[in-house]
């Protein structure tokens, strides 16, 4: 199902030899409760508080993939 994720904080992490952005998520959408999570990706610049991405979720079980 269609939604959008909208970045609510953004945050470096560093791991052993990995590091990224632990991006925090409000995803929300028809036919489903909002709900609020957190993504780990690699770095990138064009990210920021306040942008919306697609998303998109699986109403049962809550499960998302980022892009449409």
């Amino acid at each position: 199902m269609a939604a959008a994720a909208e970045i609510t904080e953004l945050t470096r992490w560093v791991d052993a030899d990995d590091a990224g952005l632990l991006v925090g998520l409000r995803i929300s959408g028809p036919g489903f409760r909002t709900f609020e999570t957190t993504w780990k990706r690699s770095p990138d610049s064009s990210l920021r508080v306040g942008l919306r991405l697609a998303a998109v979720v699986d109403p049962d079980s809550g499960l998302f993939r980022m892009g449409s």
